[in-house]
């Protein structure tokens, strides 16, 4: 599953945002059911561009969406694309953003999403 935050009005060159980033980062590190594979390096300073996405390991969607409501929560500015995947099959995207989100509409978004790739798969 990838993960891809951003902050609005704000590069991903500039420290506001990758102390952002590290922030859903440490929510990861902290919470059971999820762990990050992979964290993108550092994007290049002066340069325009979109913020690698995180991988994630998901034993549990419902860590990932208590991870990413909790992320969200903290500033209204920002958003999230999760990508689910398997091989051989078409990736589902759900986006969220805002400070009030429904934490069973982001579970049920994310659960559908996995769903479908599943049922794409078998």
């Amino acid at each position: 599953m990838w993960v891809e935050p951003s902050v609005e009005g704000l590069e991903p060159t500039e420290r506001a945002h990758q102390a952002a980033i590290q922030d859903l980062v440490d929510f990861v590190d902290e919470t059971s059911g999820v762990a990050v594979v992979s964290v993108p390096a550092d994007p290049t300073p002066l340069t325009k561009g979109s913020w690698e996405p995180l991988l994630l390991s998901v034993g549990s969607p419902t860590a990932v969406v208590a991870v990413i409501r909790l992320w969200l929560r903290r500033d209204r500015r920002r958003s999230v694309k999760v990508r689910v995947a398997l091989p051989d099959a078409d990736p589902v995207e759900i986006e969220a953003s805002g400070e009030a989100i429904s934490l069973s509409g982001l579970q049920s978004a994310l659960e559908s999403a996995v769903k479908a790739v599943r049922d794409v798969k078998s």
